[in-house]
């Protein structure tokens, strides 16, 4: 991911004002119920709905306007860089387009109309600013390509695009905001909701339930879809996980144990194989999926496969990925927190610690957000951190609360 910047959120339950800055690692963590499943569907949304909110575009507007203008001008001087200032004016576009085809975003954001609980959000706002590039994109008009190339820092659009100018405007619009021009690829996101293994096992009960939401919809379709490889991009990744940490493999249908060779209906293993099975097929599929969000990637785990999934989520990270992720455990922050630590080490300490260079993440690439309820209102906190990690007071509190009821327990106990 090249690009960054912040989608603002304001009004909606009980967020006033939440900024999340997008990176390559986003990490929500905090109370229950204060809405972290809501701003990670609404970004979903965001990236999901992209292309229909540029086509909808507010074509009336100033922002408009200088777009077409960028547009003319790079046509006429065959060559023009990729910065903030030009990613402002396309995100000031998506901003009035997505304001125009707000009702539109809710409705299939959340399965809302004015009919049914939209109010809930008929005075939200969401805008994205603070765009970043780097490095330095150059787009250039080529007379001698007929598609779309990637090389480098060099972006070529075969001149015969601009005989549609709007069409020219929606390509660079879509790619400054969802994959930064990272390469030529179609990019796709995925879901993955809280309860995904009922999903997983029963599709067929939830694909004709009248309040589906987006994410619900697109993962049981996603998951009717898929089609696999065992040498897609992200390979080794998944056969990390099959055969190194769960000694068994998966498909749509079943789970296949290697230790004893038995097979079985992915609705008779564990929660814990059916949690993660999802998670493992989208990396198997011939599609590739660019864009993870997951809520609750912890469930039904335990706290050795919980730290070994972490592993995969910084590898998948190190192929270029991005991650939107939802989590309450201890273990995944640590250990997230122990791989930012990694880069501070050279290769043989850190094969020396059983890991390896794609296990490292960097904390350019990482940004955490604390939900905590203050009275009606929640507050949304971005954690610092730097080459020395970072610190969850959220989850600590608890623990060391739980820690002296029970010695003050085994006094009052002993006392007696």
């Amino acid at each position: 991911m090249k690009q960054r910047y912040v989608i603002n959120v304001q009004n909606v339950d009980n967020l006033d004002n939440v900024q999340i800055e997008i990176s390559p690692f986003t990490v929500f963590t905090g109370d229950n119920n204060s809405g972290k499943s809501v701003i990670l569907n609404i970004i979903y949304g965001v990236l999901r709905l992209l292309r229909q909110i540029i086509q909808n575009g507010d074509r009336d507007s100033d922002e408009y306007r200088r777009c077409k203008d960028f547009i003319r001008e790079l046509k006429e001087n065959k060559e023009v860089c990729i910065d903030h200032n030009v990613g402002k004016i396309f995100c000031d576009f998506f901003n009035v387009s997505l304001l125009k085809n707000r009702e539109y975003f809710f409705k299939e954001v959340f399965n809302v109309s004015r009919e049914n609980n939209y109010k809930r959000f008929e005075n939200t706002k969401i805008f994205l600013n603070n765009y970043r590039l780097f490095p330095k994109v150059y787009v250039v008009v080529d007379d001698m390509c007929d598609e779309v190339l990637i090389e480098g820092d060099y972006v070529k659009i075969p001149e015969e695009f601009f005989n549609d100018e709007d069409y020219v405007l929606e390509l660079l619009c879509e790619k400054i905001i969802d994959n930064g021009f990272s390469d030529t690829n179609e990019y796709k996101q995925v879901f993955m909701p809280s309860g995904r293994s009922t999903f997983l096992c029963y599709a067929n009960l939830f694909q004709n339930l009248k309040y589906q939401n987006l994410s619900m919809k697109d993962f049981i379709t996603n998951i009717e879809n898929l089609d696999f490889t065992n040498d897609g991009i992200y390979g080794s990744i998944h056969k990390f996980l099959e055969e190194d940490i769960l000694k068994g493999s998966f498909t749509k249908d079943s789970y296949k144990c290697h230790l004893n060779n038995i097979e079985i209906p992915i609705s008779m293993a564990s929660d814990s194989m059916r949690e993660i099975a999802p998670f493992i097929l989208f990396l198997k599929s011939k599609e590739r999926f660019s864009t993870f969000f997951i809520e609750e990637i912890e469930t039904y785990m335990d706290l050795k496969l919980q730290r070994s999934v972490v592993s995969a989520l910084m590898r998948l990270i190190n192929t270029g990925a991005s991650i939107f992720m939802s989590t309450n455990s201890n273990v995944i922050l640590d250990q997230i927190c122990n791989f930012l630590l990694l880069n501070n080490l050279n290769r043989n300490k850190i094969e020396g610690f059983g890991y390896i260079l794609n296990d490292v993440l960097n904390a350019d690439n990482i940004n955490i957000y604390e939900f905590t309820y203050d009275k009606n209102k929640v507050l949304v906190k971005k954690l610092p951190i730097d080459y020395r990690g970072f610190k969850v007071n959220f989850n600590e509190d608890i623990l060391e609360d739980i820690s002296r009821e029970n010695t003050q327990l085994q006094f009052e106990m002993f006392e007696k």
